[in-house]
């Protein structure tokens, strides 16, 4: 795993690392709180994927990704409330890891995108 700037993207993933190959997967990361005032008041700064995106940003990331012959990922994580969690699972991260384990709170959904390019799919 390394980072995606280079290419519009939050993460690049490979199969065996970058000295044996170029990434395949360029991944996207789209977080999408239960509770929108989580997201004003978090002390992290604000996510730039998170937010609706429009049809010019989609074909701007796509079209980068089917240059460099990358399979672009979105990766929508979404965020529980922090009402719906204890003050002690925020504690520590191993105590948040646990609680998140135990109780499934988070979840994340993947979807994978490919350009069609007519070139490239000749039988």
């Amino acid at each position: 795993v390394k980072s995606g700037i280079k290419f519009c993207a939050d993460l690049l993933l490979y199969k065996r690392g970058p000295v044996f190959s170029h990434a395949e997967f360029a991944v996207v990361i789209i977080p999408s709180y239960e509770d929108e005032t989580d997201a004003q008041t978090s002390p992290f700064a604000p996510h730039p994927n998170a937010g609706r995106k429009d049809w010019t940003w989609f074909s701007t990331t796509n079209r980068v990704q089917s240059q460099v012959l990358k399979t672009l990922i979105l990766a929508h994580v979404f965020v529980p409330s922090i009402k719906r969690c204890p003050p002690e699972t925020l504690e520590s991260p191993a105590a948040f890891f646990e609680a998140l384990r135990m109780r499934r709170s988070y979840a994340v959904k993947e979807v994978a995108i490919r350009r069609w390019v007519p070139a490239r799919m000749k039988p």
